[in-house]
């Protein structure tokens, strides 16, 4: 009897796990709105959410996250559509998120990316990375395809390089943000390129814009609302605090994170093991290192004070 049990539950086990690769395999779709799609692979170590727009002239994609998760996100795309992929758009420069636009290419996408993301992505391409096609500069941008009008903004440094902020005027108007908020989510780990002065004036000016509803790269594809955007900040700002705080107690900086608590995010996801070194980040920054140093100024960028706005990009014939 155990043995048959023992080789039930083998097969149970197994079973599961067949279910779980296939759903992860095939990841989940979530219409945020007429036209505007998320779409999340369903990693379970970190979500990676990446927007897709159908304008009814073809479709604009941000962040392919990877050659699986475009892949699959392709397939989706075509359970809703035959509209040509028109562009794909990279919302900064790390490996994690702008991997994989070669699946797209294939399929005649034009890339498109800061300068300033595409000039670290062509000195660091990674192994399942390619630069885009072409790149704007500046502060905003606007691209119009069909019955959508996306707005691409660049606050300066905050996090990686060429950091852009989506928005698209669908309604209710939907902004897509990688990494500099999640909803109801500490930062991830150590906060690593993370510019925390840039992060906070990137996060205030994005609430300034014109939307309702958010999709965060790391939170699943349901998205949320410019209130989550605003707890974030909110988050950022009172790190900071708690942590000058503490320094002014003449608390060493590396215990620090062992000693401030901010039970009002104490329901967050990564509250008991991110949060921690969120707060390290801060301490080092506060008290050690200074502030963090930015990528060196690059010709025609926004951190050597270009004008500003560029003009309108309209797909030809549409």
């Amino acid at each position: 009897k155990k043995s048959k049990m023992a080789h039930f539950v083998a097969n149970l086990v197994a079973l599961l796990l067949l279910s779980a690769s296939s759903v992860l395999a095939q990841g989940e779709t979530a219409k945020i709105t007429d036209g505007v799609y998320a779409f999340n692979l369903g990693a379970v170590e970190l979500p990676y959410s990446s927007m897709f727009v159908v304008t009814g002239y073809g479709v604009m994609v941000i962040d392919p996250i990877n050659s699986d998760s475009a892949t699959a996100m392709l397939k989706e795309i075509r359970k809703i559509t035959n509209e040509p992929i028109r562009y794909v758009f990279y919302s900064h420069d790390h490996w994690d998120h702008e991997s994989g636009g070669q699946v797209f290419k294939n399929e005649g996408a034009e890339i498109i990316a800061h300068e300033d993301a595409n000039n670290w992505i062509k000195s660091n391409t990674g192994p399942d990375q390619i630069p885009a096609d072409s790149t704007w500069h500046g502060s905003k941008m606007y691209y119009g395809l069909g019955k959508f009008t996306m707005s691409l903004h660049q606050f300066g440094p905050s996090h990686g390089n060429g950091m852009t902020i989506f928005v698209v005027n669908s309604q209710p108007p939907v902004a897509y943000v990688a990494d500099l908020a999640a909803v109801k989510s500490t930062g991830p780990v150590y906060l690593p390129e993370f510019d925390t002065k840039g992060w906070e004036n990137t996060l205030e000016k994005t609430l300034q814009l014109n939307f309702e509803k958010g999709v965060f790269t790391h939170s699943p594809p349901q998205g949320g609302t410019k209130q989550d955007l605003a707890d974030h900040l909110g988050y950022v700002k009172d790190i900071r605090a708690g942590v000058k705080a503490e320094l002014r107690k003449g608390t060493n900086p590396f215990a620090i994170p062992g000693v401030l608590k901010l039970d009002k995010y104490k329901d967050w996801a990564g509250y008991a093991d991110q949060f921690p070194l969120n707060v390290m980040h801060f301490a080092i920054e506060e008290a050690v290192l200074g502030p963090y140093a930015s990528p060196a100024k690059k010709k025609n960028s926004i951190r050597s004070g270009s004008s500003g706005s560029s003009k309108w990009h309209i797909k030809a014939g549409y």
